[in-house]
């Protein structure tokens, strides 16, 4: 029996998984996503997150034995990106999504294009953790690091480069960039003009699900894969676990909990109105033909775990950490945490609010 294999470019781990086409899961392999801490913020090695997910592959190729690999589909986190020279190295490191050291692109670009033009151009309320904020602050400080050439790719689209050796974008990483045409679905040729961000940067857009190419022979040795395996870009983590759970027809909700939290809502067309510009909740495509999320969530959920554990428990294990959340009981603990480790995001988004 064919097998479908999922990867995910997730913040605080690296997955790869197998499973039968009925959604059974007959491997697994994880390992935590190599970060580096750059004061409030940090940055991934491009080459060690196609290292770790390499490795990943390898493990489940092994499980799995000789069972056929019909088809494969990356995931990731949304915002972070690299830039790819045209010899395909990597240019600069990975600014991660919550890395704040892009404030003030973001401040930028509230006051010009500003706040309302660019939420009904993108759906997207501007925060300094946009691909487009990324961008301007490498062009600023490092502009070496954009030759002529050069390609943005998101997680999985990286991850997909590296399979397949071809550069493609799809709509729901897209769409976390600040440069993509929510309506039309294109990349906003003119905004990016008017910034003097070239358009070549973006690789063409192509519907999740759509094969980009196949496993190369210098991928199938990292990995184990037969060459000529077809990949597919699954798109953003959150609107993937939205389909997953179901959500494909309007008026259905997912509360998607990872490192960050996202709380997406269906929707058949996107709502690009004053009203909804006082939300300040984003929105973006889904990957189910004509439908869009509104989007909105805390950016450090299970990040904030995270934090507990590093912080004030000596990475403490995830099963003993479980046992002491048990072990109060159900009532209230008088303890109230406001959990802006990396942000506070609607109904008011405030990139600079702290945790307390």
């Amino acid at each position: 029996m064919d097998l479908l294999l999922g990867i995910d470019v997730g913040t605080t781990h690296l997955k790869a998984a197998a499973f039968t086409v009925d959604g059974q899961q007959v491997a697994i392999a994880h390992e935590p996503t190599p970060l580096k801490r750059v004061g409030d913020g940090g940055e991934y090695d491009a080459l060690e997150l196609w290292a770790g997910i390499a490795r990943c592959l390898r493990q489940v190729v092994a499980t799995t034995g000789a069972r056929r690999i019909a088809t494969i589909g990356i995931a990731s986190m949304a915002e972070a990106g690299v830039l790819v020279g045209r010899d395909g190295a990597p240019l600069y490191p990975v600014i991660t999504w919550f890395d704040p050291r892009t404030r003030p692109q973001a401040v930028h670009l509230a006051r010009d294009p500003g706040t309302a033009a660019l939420f009904r151009r993108t759906g997207l309320f501007v925060m300094p953790k946009h691909g487009l904020c990324k961008l301007l602050w490498i062009k600023e400080h490092h502009p070496e690091a954009i030759p002529e050439g050069a390609t943005w790719l998101s997680m999985a689209e990286w991850i997909g480069f590296c399979l397949t050796g071809q550069r493609a974008a799809c709509p729901t990483l897209a769409a976390r960039t600040l440069a993509m045409d929510l309506t039309t679905r294109i990349w906003a040729a003119d905004l990016l003009d008017h910034l003097g961000v070239s358009c070549d940067l973006f690789p063409p857009l192509q519907p999740e699900g759509t094969d980009i190419g196949a496993v190369t022979q210098a991928a199938a040795a990292l990995t184990g894969l037969e060459p000529g395996t077809p990949v597919a870009l699954a798109g953003h983590d959150h609107p993937c676990a939205a389909y997953a759970a179901g959500v494909t027809s309007p008026g259905q909700l997912l509360d998607s909990t990872g490192t960050a939290e996202a709380i997406i809502g269906a929707v058949p067309a996107p709502i690009l109105t004053d009203a909804a510009l006082r939300t300040e909740i984003s929105q973006g495509p889904l990957p189910v033909p004509g439908l869009y999320g509104l989007q909105a969530g805390a950016s450090a959920s299970g990040g904030s775990v995270e934090w507990l554990r590093r912080e004030l428990l000596n990475d403490l294990p995830y099963d003993q950490l479980t046992a002491l959340a048990q072990a109060t009981g159900d009532d209230p603990t008088g303890i109230l945490f406001l959990p802006h480790l990396a942000g506070g995001g609607p109904p008011a988004v405030e990139p600079p609010s702290k945790g307390a």
